[in-house]
């Protein structure tokens, strides 16, 4: 009975690795877009034309937004799991720590190259402190006021409604000499303002184009 319990739990775990493991060589993606693909050409749905949408969103994503659209987030969330399950214990069945191992292995190498890394090149930063007291390099750049976004979806989604606002108060083309930047998913946050204040788009459409499409995505995730 213990047995069982351990050789269940070691093959969710295993699970787990080998999602860790596709994430971040990228084979997920790439699995997720043919799976997306196939879906479309069995709904018999053309992909979509270059265009507007597609100067923002990726073809991925573009596919992401029309999966919504259809509901399939259930279905292709299951797809993805049995993926993961079939590639677990294809990885078991060399060896039941294989997917442990090499993930410790990659945690392993990423951990010593932090480590082992020395300081980036602070020639031509600009120090300064935040409100909070935090030291600042700002990188050289012609423009005069710098906006940087922290991240953290809900509150990069936050600051993007701020931004709209103020784009819409003072006009976006006031922001144009600005220079944007963020960390994380505030990133997403600063190519939406940058793209509303040199004119290509409103912050609303930009934000449906690229934050939310983004977060959809991890709607169709495993379970």
């Amino acid at each position: 009975m213990l047995g069982a319990a351990f050789d269940c739990t070691l093959f969710l775990f295993n699970v787990h690795c080998v999602f860790f493991l596709l994430v971040r060589w990228h084979v997920l993606r790439a699995f997720l877009r043919l799976l997306l693909h196939v879906l479309r050409a069995l709904c018999r749905t053309p992909a979509k034309k270059a265009g507007a949408d597609a100067e923002f969103a990726s073809p991925l994503l573009q596919d992401v937004q029309w999966a919504v659209a259809q509901g399939l987030q259930l279905r292709v969330r299951l797809a993805v799991t049995a993926f993961l399950f079939l590639a677990a214990g294809l990885a078991m069945r060399c060896s039941r720590w294989l997917a442990p191992l090499t993930v410790f292995a990659a945690v392993l190498k990423d951990a010593l190259q932090v480590l082992t890394s020395g300081m980036p090149p602070a020639d031509g930063l600009a120090w300064c402190r935040d409100r909070y007291g935090m030291e600042v390099g700002v990188q050289p750049s012609p423009c005069q006021t710098h906006i940087v976004i922290t991240g953290g979806v809900s509150l990069a989604a936050y600051t993007t409604g701020v931004l709209h606002a103020m784009f819409q108060r003072y006009g976006a083309e006031a922001f144009a000499g600005c220079d944007f930047a963020g960390a994380s998913s505030g990133s997403w946050t600063a190519a939406c303002a940058v793209f509303a204040a040199n004119g290509c788009r409103d912050m609303e459409q930009l934000c449906e184009l690229i934050f939310i499409t983004a977060c959809q995505l991890t709607e169709l995730y495993p379970l």
